[in-house]
């Protein structure tokens, strides 16, 4: 671990184990890419190739690890290649994925498992720790993605 000011409760392997993107082998690709029927449904709204392409790396790694992630198609070209093999004729991806269409497939994904995105309940003047400390205790068993 590298020397920093701050103590480290974890040791870097852990953390990239907690908050890092998934990398599959081939069985947990078919089982996290696998698509439902309200899973499909939720496809179904996006018709050009790249999106539904994006939909779905969202959809399973966040079935994974419950977060999102920022990536790139040629950063996750294993699992592209798997989803346009298994779900599409086409095998190639073309423009790119506007930020609202990421935030419209976060939320579809987020009420499909029954999560919310985490939102301050408190005034945004108070000191940030104790907010986000009291959100944390009032949010206790509800499905929330956190900031931190």
């Amino acid at each position: 671990m590298p020397q920093t000011k701050r103590p480290q409760l974890l040791p870097d392997i852990e953390i990239n184990d907690l908050y890092a993107r998934p990398k599959f082998n081939a069985k947990e690709r078919e089982l996290y890419f696998d698509l439902d029927e309200r899973e499909t449904a939720a496809l179904d709204q996006y018709t050009n190739t790249r999106t539904r392409v994006y939909f779905i790396l969202q959809l399973g790694y966040f079935k994974a690890k419950q977060q999102f992630f920022k990536y790139r198609f040629e950063d996750v070209s294993a699992d592209v290649k798997f989803i346009l093999n298994t779900y599409f004729d086409d095998t190639s991806l073309h423009g790119f994925i506007s930020r609202d269409y990421i935030k419209d497939q976060k939320e579809t994904i987020l009420k499909l498992f029954g999560y919310r995105n985490w939102l301050p309940t408190f005034p945004q003047s108070q000191e940030k720790f104790h907010s986000k400390r009291r959100t944390f205790f009032h949010s206790q068993g509800q499905k929330n993605i956190t900031p931190f």
